[in-house]
C-alpha cells in the first residue's frame, strides 16, 4: 500500500516525466521537498495551515509545474562554464574553496526496519551525518534515522509527522514534529541525550542550526492563512525570538544559519509575488539582500538556500507574462554582488559552503552544479525519479532520494571525489 506521503509525491513530481503543464504561479517550495512533506501536509493543513516554504505545502500541487518547468527545456552539454553568460560579478573561489569532484558513486541508504520506505530529510555540513526517516507507520508516528558511514540508527522523537531537518558539524540536530494541534520544534543532541522540545510561544518548526548553536525556525500563523513567521533560538535552550520584518503584511520563513550566527531567510509580501532575500544579523540588524542584476537583466525576486562565510546560494526570480522563471545564482557576502550560473535546464534544492548547489537536471537527472559546470550523478538501476537534496561543504557526500517501481521512496547517498 502506498502512503499519503509516496502517492503526494508522485502527483506533484509527475509533470518530471510527463511533461505536463499547470498554470505558471510563483513558487518558494522546494521540488524535492515535496515528498518529505506529502504525508504532513495533511495534518498541517487541519491543524495549523501551514508549514513549508513562503508558499507552502498546500499550495504545493498549484506551485510544482513552475519550479519543473525549467526542466523541460532541452538538455544542455556539461560540463558548462561558469563565466559562459559573463554575470556581472564572478568572484573568484575563496582559498578554502574545495576542488569540485569529478565522479560519484550511488548507494541505497541502509533500511534497518526493511519497511522499504525511506526519506532523506537533511545532512550536516560535513557530510557525516545524514538524517532521514522510515515511515512503515501509516499512522503517521515515523522512526526517525540518522546515517553515518554505513552504520544506521534509530532517534525517537515523541508525535508524528516528525523529522529532522539540520544538524552542525557537532551532530546537534534540529527538527520538528506535531503534537495534537501544535507542531513543536526540537533539538536533538546525539552525545548527549534524548531530543527536548525548543521553547517557543507558540507553534514552531526549527529549519537550520549554525556552528555556534543558534537555531532558525519559523512559527507558522495559526489562522488558516499559508504563511509564516522568521524565528530564531539564540541557544538551544533559550526561548524563540521573532526577526524582525520590513512590515505587518510581510511574511516568510528563515533557511539557514552563518558560522557566526547570521540567519538568512526569505520574504514575500503576497503568495503572488516572488521572494525577497534577507539576513539577520547576530545583533538582530536586519539587511535586505538586493535583488540580482545579471549582466544587463534585472530580476524581480530571490530565493536564497543556503549562507556561508562568504556565499548565499539560491535562485532569482523573473516575471513574465505567462508567469515566473528563475536561474540559480549565488550571492557573494565578500563584494556585495551576485553571479549567474547560467544553466538553464536544472531546478536547484540546496546549497552549500563552496557555494554550489544540488538538484535535478534535465531527463530525471540528480546533478550537482560547481564552478566547473554541471555534473550529472549516477542513477540507481530500476530506480526512477532521482532527487538530490542535501550536500555537504565540500560536497563529497550528495544525498536524496528515488522511487522504485512499487512507488516506494528509497533513501540515497552519492560518494563524490
Amino acid at each position: 500500500m502506498k502512503t499519503d506521503e509516496e502517492e503526494y509525491g508522485r502527483s506533484v513530481l509527475a509533470p518530471l516525466r510527463e511533461g505536463g503543464g499547470g498554470p505558471r504561479v510563483p513558487s518558494t517550495v522546494d521540488v524535492a521537498k515535496a515528498i518529505e512533506h506529502g504525508r504532513r501536509r495533511v495534518c498541517v493543513r487541519r491543524v495549523l495551515g501551514a508549514s513549508g516554504a513562503v508558499a507552502v505545502v498546500l499550495v504545493v500541487a498549484v506551485a510544482v509545474p513552475l519550479t519543473l518547468g525549467a526542466l523541460r527545456q532541452a538538455p544542455q552539454r556539461t560540463p558548462e562554464r561558469l563565466d559562459a553568460a559573463r554575470p556581472s560579478a564572478t568572484a573568484a573561489p575563496s582559498p578554502s574553496t574545495p576542488a569540485p569532484p569529478t565522479t560519484c558513486a550511488v548507494q541505497r541508504l541502509p533500511d534497518p526496519d526493511r519497511t522499504g520506505h525511506t526519506i532523506v530529510t537533511g545532512m550536516d555540513p560535513s557530510g557525516r551525518w545524514v538524517f532521514g526517516r522510515n515511515y512503515g507507520d501509516l499512522g503517521g508516528h515515523y522512526q526517525l534515522l540518522i546515517w553515518e558511514g554505513d552504520t544506521v540508527r534509530g532517534v525517537e522523537v515523541p508525535g508524528v509527522d516528525q523529522s529532522l531537518r539540520a544538524a552542525n558539524t557537532a551532530g546537534v540536530a534540529v527538527g520538528l514534529s506535531i503534537q495534537g494541534d501544535d507542531m513543536t520544534a526540537w533539538v536533538y543532541d546525539g552525545g548527549t541525550g534524548p531530543a527536548t522540545p525548543l521553547r517557543s510561544e507558540a507553534a514552531a518548526e526549527a529549519t537550520a542550526i549554525g556552528e555556534d548553536g543558534t537555531i532558525a525556525g519559523v512559527q507558522p500563523i495559526q489562522n488558516g492563512a499559508p504563511v509564516g513567521l522568521p524565528l530564531v533560538w539564540r541557544a538551544p535552550g533559550a526561548i524563540a525570538e521573532r526577526l524582525s520584518l520590513p512590515g505587518p503584511e510581510w511574511h516568510g520563513r528563515t533557511v539557514d544559519v552563518a558560522p557566526d550566527g547570521t540567519v538568512v531567510g526569505a520574504l514575500s509580501r503576497s503568495l503572488r509575488e516572488p521572494p525577497r532575500g534577507f539576513v539577520w544579523a547576530p545583533d538582530g540588524t536586519r539587511i535586505q539582500l538586493p535583488l540580482p542584476t545579471l549582466g544587463t537583466i534585472k530580476t524581480d525576486g530571490f530565493e536564497p538556500f543556503s549562507i556561508s562565510t562568504r556565499w548565499i546560494t539560491g535562485r532569482a526570480y523573473f516575471v513574465e507574462r505567462s508567469g515566473f522563471r528563475w536561474q540559480p545564482v549565488r550571492y557573494d557576502r565578500q563584494t556585495g554582488r551576485f553571479a549567474a550560473y547560467p544553466i538553464k535546464t536544472f531546478a536547484p534544492s540546496a546549497g552549500n559552503a563552496s557555494g554550489w548547489l544540488v538538484g535535478q537536471a534535465a531527463e530525471d537527472r540528480p546533478a550537482l552544479l560547481t564552478d566547473m559546470g554541471l555534473l550529472a550523478l549516477p542513477r540507481v538501476k530500476g530506480l526512477e525519479m532521482h532527487m538530490a537534496t542535501a550536500v555537504s561543504d565540500d560536497a563529497r557526500v550528495i544525498a536524496g532520494q528515488a522511487f522504485d517501481k512499487q512507488g516506494r521512496v528509497q533513501a540515497l547517498r552519492w560518494t563524490c571525489r
